[in-house]
């Protein structure tokens, strides 16, 4: 590592000796300097250098290269000593590393082998409490169940009647109900009926009075005949009359018809099971049969004919004019 020194200077050699560095920027003056020294020529003042001088800067620089040298063999022995440490640190340490890691390793062995062993352990302590769970499930399942068929039975046999209470109860209202619309229905029946038999009984006497003026005036008609100029108007008034007549026969049918479906409505009210009905048609009926007819309606039929009749005898006097 160490080199062996060149010819120096006695100030560079003292600088070694004493182990000193100075900074760069000092040695490039001081060697400036010595040159500067060595070029000037020698003055004839300057005399020769002593030999104790010498003899001792000699000296001091065989002391400085032994000083060296020493320094330099302790320190191949200390780099050497420094090497052989370094590395049995490194083998220490190696060792160390690997004798880690395979405990490590081992650790871990164990580590794994244990946790599967716990694990089994829970798995198989999981397995006897869920088959025990099921067992006291199934038990208490059953328990459960016996208990509460009693009740259930009661409970059902209280429902079941409820029902059939809350039912008969239901149906007594529908059939209740079902009685008082037939009732309503037999007599709207029976006042239609009624109606249509005023309506017959009004368009009979419509007919009737008809009847009588058509016969009285064929009667005027055959006692003064008319003239050979009004026979037709005659001819016309006879047809209107007639139409009259046969409109008249065709309202009395359809009161027929409509008595006929009034008959058939009452015909069915009787097939009530109860017989309340058919008891208040016969009460109703006789009533009505004892009352008679409606007068505003045998009133109202007659002013309908005699209107007819008037606006007939107005067309023949204005046909006659």
């Amino acid at each position: 590592m160490f080199s062996r020194p060149g010819p120096e200077t006695e100030d560079e050699q003292q600088a070694a000796g004493s182990g000193t560095s100075e900074p760069p920027r000092a040695d490039a003056a001081r060697v400036f300097d010595q040159v500067l020294t060595d070029l000037q020529p020698p003055s004839a003042s300057a005399g020769l250098p002593d030999v104790k001088d010498v003899t001792a800067s000699a000296t001091e620089h065989a002391a400085t290269l032994r000083a060296t040298r020493d320094a330099h063999a302790e320190a191949q022995e200390m780099l050497s000593v420094a090497t052989a440490a370094r590395k049995a640190a490194t083998e220490e340490a190696e060792r160390l590393v690997l004798e880690a890691r395979d405990a490590a390793d081992r650790t871990r062995q164990e580590l794994a082998g244990w946790a599967a062993a716990q694990r089994a352990k829970v798995d198989a302590l999981a397995a006897d409490l869920a088959e025990s769970a099921s067992r006291d499930a199934d038990a208490i399942r059953a328990e459960a169940l016996r208990t509460s068929m009693a009740e259930a039975e009661e409970t059902a046999r209280a429902y079941v009647a409820e029902a059939a209470e809350r039912a008969q109860q239901d149906g007594e209202a529908i059939r209740a109900e079902a009685r008082s619309v037939l009732h309503r229905a037999t007599e709207l029946s029976r006042t239609a009926a009624e109606a249509m038999a005023d309506l017959a009984a009004g368009v009979a006497a419509v007919m009737e009075r008809v009847e009588s003026t058509r016969a009285a005036m064929d009667q005027l008609l055959s006692e003064n005949p008319a003239p050979e100029g009004a026979a037709e108007q005659l001819d016309g008034t006879a047809d209107d009359v007639a139409a009259d007549s046969d409109a008249a026969e065709d309202d009395q049918a359809d009161g027929d018809a409509a008595t006929d479906v009034t008959t058939a409505a009452d015909d069915a009210g009787t097939d009530d099971p109860d017989g309340d009905s058919t008891m208040a048609d016969g009460e109703d009926a006789e009533e009505y049969a004892d009352e008679g007819a409606d007068p505003v309606a045998s009133t109202t039929a007659p002013e309908r004919a005699d209107r007819q009749l008037g606006s007939m005898f107005r067309r023949h006097g204005q046909r006659g004019e």
